[in-house]
């Protein structure tokens, strides 16, 4: 454009020049004919003077077709502030998932950016603002010598407002993906010597590439049917699915609501699943606990559930009734009545015979009562007179904890 400029100025100083003198023989000039033929000729000559012009500018800009640099932010950026500069920046930024997890390239310069912003200053010890200043820009830049080739494209759309389209403008050839896709510019490692001291610069509409860019997914996985199972007093199961392969983490605890801390207890289970399940162990009998799971796909977007909550059982019960105060009474000539005590609500059952050592069997006479009780009489009947009968008494509790007391004995009447 400048040379055009230059040789702008030369051709219509010459042709000042040239018409001078035509204008000062027009004075005394007789012959009109002449004169117009000598302007026409004049006309022609610097019509082919502009053509040369035109196809100098032309030469000028394929000479720069080819040109290579490197992609630079030149403007500091802050929060409410759009453009193609903060795709940039975000592009930058979702290389490390700890500094922009979600990795969102939209242009706008919003809340999440600004967050990530200062995580990239902490870690790399600039004062957290959360605005993008000078030091920020010098480390933020070391990312965009990793950026493709540039050439130059027709101003189909006249961007810059100047009513010419037949422009060229620089644009970039970008990897697929590139402004969209996280961790793009860890796959770079080509430097780049020129600079390109403008905004960032636009994709190009032709990329050339035999497979169209593509979307990141930025979708987070759909949590359903969380439910707490197989419940013990010290141990639950916590099962849940998800609408695609996600891992499995649940945190729980006793306090709502569940606060998501390095101190918070959790629990997980490896590799990416539809169908979750996640055990949880040593926990408290008879207490109610909350708990919240988490699942995050393969792209890295992470969906946590609502807190829900269950309550463990008690402690089991694993001891026996106390037998005790075994006596009989009613004794007859075909009858008796066996009684005892226990220390909890339990069955009452005597087995009985005529040898010792009673067997407790299929075949071993025996008589019961229904209920628990703790005050128990079981009669026994059909007995032979002037015998001797040995038994045993059993009772279970509700936890059917057993207890068998020792062998006993009695002789009916005569």
């Amino acid at each position: 454009m400048h040379k055009f400029a230059s040789y702008s100025v030369t051709l219509f100083v010459a042709l000042g020049i040239t018409i001078a003198p035509v204008i000062a023989q027009t004075t005394g000039a007789s012959n009109a004919a002449s004169l117009i033929a000598q302007l026409q000729s004049q006309i022609q000559a610097l019509k082919g003077q502009i053509d040369a012009l035109h196809a100098a500018q032309n030469q000028v800009a394929s000479s720069t077709a080819n040109v290579t640099g490197t992609l630079q932010l030149i403007r500091s950026l802050s929060e409410g502030m759009t453009g193609d500069d903060v795709k940039a920046l975000q592009a930058a930024l979702s290389a490390d998932p700890d500094v922009y997890p979600e990795g969102l390239i939209s242009g706008y310069f919003g809340r999440l950016t600004s967050s990530a912003v200062k995580r990239f200053q902490k870690k790399h010890g600039i004062e957290q603002l959360g605005r993008v200043g000078p030091r920020t820009l010098k480390e933020l830049n070391k990312f965009f010598n990793l950026i493709n080739k540039l050439k130059l494209e027709d101003d189909d759309n006249d961007e810059d407002n100047d009513n010419d389209r037949h422009e060229k403008k620089p644009c970039a050839l970008v990897p697929p993906g590139h402004l969209i896709a996280p961790g793009w510019l860890r796959k770079n490692g080509e430097d780049r010597e020129n600079l390109l001291k403008s905004f960032f610069v636009r994709p190009c509409r032709d990329q050339g590439l035999s497979t169209p860019p593509t979307s990141a997914d930025v979708t987070s996985p759909n949590i359903s049917n969380v439910i707490a199972t197989d419940i013990t007093h010290i141990s639950a199961k916590i099962k849940w699915i998800t609408n695609e392969n996600s891992t499995s983490k649940v945190w729980y605890g006793t306090t709502t609501p569940i606060a998501i801390t390095n101190h918070t207890p959790k629990s997980t289970t490896s590799g990416l699943v539809i169908s979750h399940e996640v055990a949880l162990s040593g926990l408290i009998p008879s207490t109610s606990y909350r708990y919240l799971v988490v699942s995050q796909d393969a792209s890295g977007n992470t969906a946590t559930s609502s807190e829900s909550s269950f309550v463990t059982s008690a402690t089991p019960d694993t001891t026996a009734p106390n037998i005790s105060g075994i006596n009989v009474n009613n004794l007859s000539q075909s009858g008796a009545t066996v009684n005892w005590t226990t220390n909890e609500a339990a069955t009452s059952k005597v087995w009985y015979g005529t040898t010792t050592p009673v067997a407790i069997s299929l075949h071993t006479a025996k008589a019961s009562v229904s209920g628990l009780s703790t005050s128990h009489s079981v009669n026994l009947s059909g007995l032979t007179a002037s015998s001797t009968y040995f038994f045993l008494v059993n009772s279970a509790d509700t936890s059917s904890n057993s207890a068998t007391s020792t062998e006993s004995h009695f002789a009916t009447t005569n």
